[in-house]
């Protein structure tokens, strides 16, 4: 619904706030979810260096498992 400024409904402070935690606590949520999964179950912590090439990265993941 596209309204005017003077008739959208406004949020009281406690409102507002509310969604400010929300976002604030949904940034350590996702560092740890994104750690957890990508990092500890993929094997990708320490991620595998630069240089290596196709055949040592196949078979650091033909070992690690």
């Amino acid at each position: 619904m596209n309204l005017p400024m003077h008739v959208q409904p406004h949020l009281s402070n406690d409102e507002y706030f509310k969604y400010w935690r929300a976002c604030a606590l949904s940034g350590p949520m996702f560092l740890g979810a994104f750690i957890i999964f990508w990092g500890a179950l993929g094997y990708n912590i320490p991620p595998i260096p630069a240089d290596w090439t196709a055949d040592q990265m196949a078979e650091h993941f033909r070992t690690a498992r």
